[in-house]
């Protein structure tokens, strides 16, 4: 009702406006309406007027749509998360400290575990999905410390301005380092923002070496290869499942303003020189590149302890699969209304259609048409039967009625309304729960999340309340604005581009926060120029052309976000500039000085060639 209001308001003073100028042109035959006349400050004349407001203000909006008709069914089959809810996302930790003394290795579970609140800390039912790989690990962070020296005799790069310690503990008498049955330990980096994108940045791009003391007093051993590594840019770790009509280079980018916490995840790589010794300690040593000491990055390093890396935590996101229901909608022949629950419909969402089905007790029968989405590309002959079903979201209805907002109707080949009874479709359906997610109380002491299956899966934390539901900004011509950015303009890489580039952050800015807005502000200039590079591959090596992309910065406007997850995002985004033959790379280059502060590997483009 809110995109109405404008519209209303409108339309009721052009009808005020017009009686008056009536009234002032034709006094002897409407002088009543003028303003100082009765018959507008008649109760059923206003009531009148102001019901006419509003079916003219519907039929203004419907003007100003962005005709919806073929713009959503083309988006329903190009890019289809851009018309659907963005759910609220969190961090759930499993507190497994009573299983962990008994358990030998790590248990690992993959990614969909649904998760439910407890009725007895919120009365609304919510669930929430794991979105990435979840390690159960016998051990805990005991100590973590940051120092600007190593211990004398311990021989560090050249490099080396400092030293980043962190000391494992196995909480197990059976568990051993090399029976725990991973090759990385995934940790969640919990804190305060500042502090822990600065110590995100420092392990992912900072470490020159790894020192590997096993047990508390053994040699330091250095360990080639064990490199931390930056969690959550993988696909496998999607928020919202993979999708090839959301690709990487789009999703990404998406998730970093929605919700920037699923990657502060970090994964330290378990050393060999760790699973030759039977001790039950195990301290690794990171020696950095940098902060140097006395830096402002140093002293705030130096807070660094044991609660900031917290195990057995994993991205968890409002969506679940649901068996729906069709409701008769009384809009016209062949429409329903998509209800996730009928009898708690005000508390889910349809997040989206999966398919639709005819019911066995209702209309199936051996000869019944099958039913394939409108906005698809399996569309047969008219001849052939084949039904198709198209879907709509009503955002008036939204608001007046939630939960009722889906609409489902039926149509043959060439979209004419067929009639349908509700009760004999079945419909599987991604839900959320809309806003209500956001607004359940979390930090309870018996866990705020389960899983039904008993023992540890009933102590489940979430470390954030969940964010709240987003959505893209599609009204007053933003539809056709991300229509537009879909295919990248070369003319956004040249010095005029900035805008536009800023502009296409600013639509995939969900939230809408100022700290965007200061991001923004810190980009300067944008440009590019052909590049070469030597590529291996199974038949050899070979030239391959490219694009150097070199984006100006003021740093001291990413100092809460992180100028290096930024550059690996907006790397990704770049690969639609280039062909699958080609590579794109960019550089962050500094606007004060010139020096490049973040150069990124050289990625593959990803538009195929044709």
């Amino acid at each position: 009702m809110e995109e109405l209001l404008p519209y209303y308001e409108r339309e009721l003073s052009l009808l005020q406006q017009q009686a008056e100028e009536f009234a002032r042109r034709h006094p002897q035959v409407a002088g009543r309406f003028s303003a100082s006349g009765d018959l507008l400050q008649d109760p059923h004349v206003q009531r009148l007027m102001q019901s006419f407001a509003l079916l003219a203000s519907r039929v203004h909006q419907r003007l100003d749509d962005d005709y919806p008709r073929f713009t959503h069914q083309w988006l329903e089959q190009v890019c289809p998360q851009l018309l659907r809810p963005y759910p609220g996302c969190s961090i759930a930790c499993f507190d497994n400290a009573g299983c962990a003394a008994q358990a030998s290795g790590a248990e690992v579970l993959p990614a969909g575990r649904v998760l439910h609140t407890n009725p007895l800390h919120y009365g609304v039912p919510c669930s929430f999905t794991t979105t990435a790989p979840l390690q159960l690990l016998p051990l805990r962070v005991a100590e973590a410390s940051f120092r600007g020296a190593a211990p004398g005799g311990t021989a560090l790069p050249r490099q080396a301005s400092a030293l980043l310690s962190i000391r494992l503990e196995l909480l197990s008498e059976t568990a051993g380092w090399d029976r725990l049955g991973v090759e990385r330990i995934r940790l969640f980096l919990d804190g305060e923002a500042p502090l822990v994108n600065l110590l995100r940045e420092t392990l992912s791009t900072q470490v020159l070496a790894t020192l590997v003391q096993a047990g508390e007093h053994g040699p330091w051993t250095l360990q080639a290869g064990a490199v931390p590594l930056q969690g959550g840019l993988d696909d496998g770790e999607a928020l919202l499942g993979v999708d090839l009509r959301w690709p990487a280079s789009r999703r990404l980018l998406a998730e970093y303003f929605v919700f920037p916490e699923k990657f502060n995840f970090i994964e330290l790589p378990l050393p060999a020189a760790a699973r030759r010794g039977g001790v039950r300690t195990l301290v690794l040593h990171y020696a950095l590149a940098g902060p140097k000491g006395g830096s402002n990055e140093a002293r705030l390093l130096e807070q660094v302890q044991a609660r900031h890396f917290v195990p057995g935590c994993t991205p968890v996101v409002n969506l679940f699969t649901k068996e729906g229901s069709a409701a008769v909608a009384g809009h016209g022949p062949g429409r329903c209304t998509v209800l996730a629950d009928a009898h708690q419909a005000a508390w889910h969402e349809v997040f989206a259609i999966d398919e639709v089905a005819w019911r066995a007790q209702g209309e199936q029968a051996p000869g019944a048409p099958p039913l394939l989405p409108f906005a698809g590309l399996r569309h047969e002959a008219a001849s052939s039967g084949v039904l198709y079903w198209m879907a709509r979201r009503d955002t008036l209805r939204a608001s007046g009625r939630p939960g009722h907002e889906m609409e489902l109707s039926l149509v043959n080949a060439a979209m004419a309304p067929v009639p349908l009874q509700a009760d004999a479709l079945a419909l599987r359906l991604r839900v959320t729960n809309a806003d209500f997610a956001s607004r359940m109380p979390v930090g309870h002491a018996d866990g705020d999340l389960g899983c039904g299956s008993g023992g540890h899966w009933n102590h489940i934390r979430l470390l954030r309340p969940p964010t709240p539901s987003r959505r893209f900004a599609l009204a007053q011509g933003g539809l056709w604005t991300l229509i537009s950015h879909l295919r990248p303009n070369p003319l956004w890489l040249s010095g005029r581009g900035l805008e536009a580039l800023k502009e296409l952050l600013r639509l995939y800015d969900l939230p809408r926060s100022q700290d965007t807005e200061r991001l923004l502000e810190g980009l300067t200039a944008i440009e590019h120029r052909a590049a070469q590079a030597c590529v291996t591959t199974p038949r050899g090596p070979h030239i391959v052309r490219g694009t150097e992309i070199r984006l100006s910065v003021r740093e001291e406007h990413f100092a809460g976000r992180g100028l290096h997850l930024f550059a690996e995002v907006l790397s990704r985004f770049f690969d639609l500039w280039a062909h699958t033959n080609s590579f794109t790379q960019l550089r962050l280059v500094s606007a004060h000085s010139g020096e490049v502060l973040v150069a990124c590997p050289r990625r593959e483009g990803s538009v195929p060639l044709l």
